[in-house]
């Protein structure tokens, strides 16, 4: 649900994206943190990055705001994108598609 949030932000102007956010390993040891960060790139989109490798305590917060069960296996990157309206936007892995359908919300598309 929080996409359509997204889209109607960006049709309004309102509940805009605050700040996106890519936990990552380093590109060399992570080829789909390495595709994700291209992604965003190549759609203007800014992000900050935050290596879990090298900040246990960013590793374990994405463990417990994103895995409903601690023991669950993690898909690096985790991409969480903040709204304005406080909701939050957040998958694993590399999405194409949902870069492709943020961009396209920050375009008002």
């Amino acid at each position: 649900m929080v996409d359509a949030k997204v889209r109607q932000a960006g049709r309004r102007g309102q509940g805009t994206v605050l700040k996106v956010v890519v936990y990552s390993l380093p590109s060399e040891k992570c080829p789909q943190c390495r595709f994700t960060k291209r992604k965003f790139q190549d759609f203007g989109i800014e992000f900050d990055e935050v290596y879990v490798d090298r900040d246990a305590e960013a590793l374990e917060r994405v463990r417990r705001e994103v895995l409903s069960d601690p023991n669950a296996r993690l898909s690096l990157p985790v991409v969480r994108v903040e709204l304005g309206d406080g909701a939050t936007w957040t998958w694993q892995g590399y999405r194409p598609s949902q870069i492709e359908q943020l961009a396209g919300s920050l375009a008002g598309v």
